[in-house]
């Protein structure tokens, strides 16, 4: 096992050494100089935390983890942003009749098992696909699926007796 701070330095190498190819790379998913530096920074970070993981790995396994991370921190931030431009809008928008519409949501979504609460929550809020919620709740994506099926239907089923 390599020493961490002697370990940092050759990561350090290999972020240097390959820094323009993830720039570029991060450019060409933001179409934004500033914020494809944000991202490739974001990356470095990452890797200063999990020095460990690199311990076993040669330097292509190491540029192919930058680049991954670099799309995947993307991802995470186009959700983010997506979700809160949608809240924006929506809460722009609301009548008080929606109020009521959204209290009685919250009301029925209590009333669900809490395992079946939070997969209603990576789903419709966290905007997570069922085979991610299957990767992290380390499920199976067609049971993901059918459970999220079951709760929705719960909760229109809610909504009706509710109005």
């Amino acid at each position: 096992m390599r020493a961490k701070g002697n370990f940092r330095m050759q990561l350090f190498e290999i972020y240097r050494n390959y820094q323009s190819d993830f720039a570029r790379f991060a450019r060409s998913l933001t179409n934004h100089r500033e914020s494809a530096e944000d991202l490739v920074q974001s990356a470095y970070l990452k890797s200063l935390d999990q020095v460990e993981l690199f311990d076993t790995m040669h330097p292509e396994q190491i540029k192919a983890w930058f680049f991954t991370t670099i799309k995947r921190t993307f991802i995470d931030d186009y959700r983010k942003q997506k979700r809160i431009v949608l809240y924006d809008e929506f809460a722009e928008n609301e009548a008080p009749e929606t109020l009521e519409a959204d209290f009685a949501l919250k009301s029925a979504l209590e009333d669900l098992p809490e395992s079946t609460r939070k997969l209603v929550t990576m789903r419709y809020v966290m905007g997570y696909n069922s085979n991610e919620i299957a990767e992290i709740t380390g499920t199976n994506p067609s049971t993901v699926r059918s459970r999220l099926s079951l709760a929705t239907k719960q909760l229109q089923d809610a909504l009706r007796e509710e109005y």
